[in-house]
């Protein structure tokens, strides 16, 4: 997906499996991945050029792992403390924050 506006990929039903994609250019304001399902597993994607690459919105999920997040304001944001999550970063201003979770 390339050349978004606002959100790239919303999984929104327990058991979805976001895998192997490629986000790239986000707008000024995109967000490359959203979640809001605790049940989605989001693994082996890559985000490149997004204002935030995945924004958690408070959602408590474990299953982001092995994500490529690339030339990004912010890597994961929103997300719980308890949540443990592995990427990759590069040339990424914040890599996490809880925005009040």
């Amino acid at each position: 997906m390339t050349n978004f506006f606002a959100f790239g990929i919303i999984p929104d039903d327990d058991g979805i499996a976001v895998t192997g994609n490629k986000i790239l250019n986000g707008s000024s304001v995109g967000i490359g991945i959203v979640l809001i399902s605790s049940g989605v597993s989001l693994q082996n994607n890559s985000i490149t050029n997004t204002p935030i690459a995945i924004n958690f919105f408070c959602t408590a999920n474990g299953n982001v792992q092995s994500n490529t997040i690339m030339d990004a304001a912010t890597g994961v944001s929103s997300v719980p403390a308890s949540v443990v999550t592995t990427n990759s970063y590069f040339n990424v201003g914040t890599l996490r924050n809880s925005d009040g979770c």
